[in-house]
């Protein structure tokens, strides 16, 4: 269970360090188009690559994976998708380039999730269940699982992932993770979200700043001080949001905190958007248009905005 929780919260870390359209991919694949001919376009959309399997002993069932990972198709305007043998121009064989990038990211964070270890697990508490019922007492086994859902948001220029990793292995309750990718599209890297502004660390502060301001409000709300509603350090987790589940949407952007991250397990996530009313006085150049902004108008301060469009969520 320790090997477990730790291996969760080191695949949170990854993914946030990483950052960090359509939304429920699996309904329909988003494309957008990236080039400036329909003959010589190239269009990404992004699928489901789903890897399950089921672990049994004496014929019951002990553990079951299902990984929903992320998949970047690249293919040609009218649809054709791209395969080494098919790709004819540099532009096609920089696009698979591109998808290859993405797409490593998530075989990688499958192999770490170590499923063989799941099952292994899964076994020991089932002999030490069925050990104990033989005995006289009580069984209450419930098949380990483990489970990663996403959905996802595109521009021309950006692939944004928001992922939740869900895990039931025998603990107390079940464990749910929040993680987010964010993937440049032109340059074929995963990006850090303060990269989006030409002062990284003003544009930190202010988000640092309206997190503050939302989780304060929250508290308020439910008729509690900030210190009895969050850690007594939220403060500083808050200040270190980049790190944290980053992604974006036709809204703004979501910066989101798992479980025992900023509250306790029974606090639930804590979740704040951040429109783009509020995040466009800090966006550059390069950061309005991976987010197709361009046209937000560039007016206001941290102070004009600091009660700015923007929500936070706690369950």
């Amino acid at each position: 269970m320790r090997k477990l929780i730790a291996l969760i919260l080191a695949l949170s870390m990854a993914a946030a360090l990483t950052a960090c359209g359509a939304d429920g991919a699996g309904s329909a694949a988003a494309s957008v188009g990236a080039s400036a001919s329909a003959e010589e376009a190239i269009v990404y959309s992004v699928a489901k690559d789903v890897r399950t399997d089921t672990d049994q002993q004496e014929g019951k069932e002990t553990a079951e994976y299902r990984f929903e990972l992320p998949k970047l198709i690249a293919a040609r305007g009218d649809g054709t998708e791209l395969t080494e043998q098919e790709a004819r121009t540099d532009a096609e064989k920089s696009a698979l380039k591109t998808a290859d990038a993405f797409n490593a990211k998530f075989s990688d964070w499958a192999a770490q999730a170590d499923t063989k270890q799941l099952f292994s697990d899964a076994r020991d508490y089932y002999q030490e269940q069925q050990s104990a019922l033989s005995q006289g007492a009580d069984s209450n086994f419930v098949p380990f699982d483990a489970e990663l859902t996403f959905t996802s948001w595109q521009t021309d220029h950006l692939v944004s992932i928001r992922g939740q990793y869900y895990t039931n292995t025998g603990g107390a309750h079940p464990n749910t993770v929040l993680l987010a990718w964010n993937f440049d599209l032109d340059s074929g890297t995963f990006l850090d979200p303060t990269i989006l502004s030409d002062d990284g660390q003003e544009f930190a502060d202010a988000v640092t700043q309206e997190i503050v301001r939302q989780a304060d409000a929250a508290a308020a709300k439910q008729g509690m001080k900030p210190a009895d509603a969050y850690w007594e350090n939220y403060r500083d987790v808050a200040a270190d949001w980049p790190s944290y589940a980053v992604s974006f949407d036709g809204d703004g952007m979501t910066v989101s905190f798992s479980q025992y991250e900023m509250a306790c397990y029974a606090a639930g996530p804590q979740v704040f958007l951040i429109g783009y009313d509020l995040l466009a006085p800090y966006l550059s150049e390069y950061g309005r248009s991976l987010l197709n902004v361009q046209d937000l108008p560039a007016s206001g301060s941290a102070e004009d905005t600091s009660a700015g469009s923007g929500t936070a969520s706690g369950s």
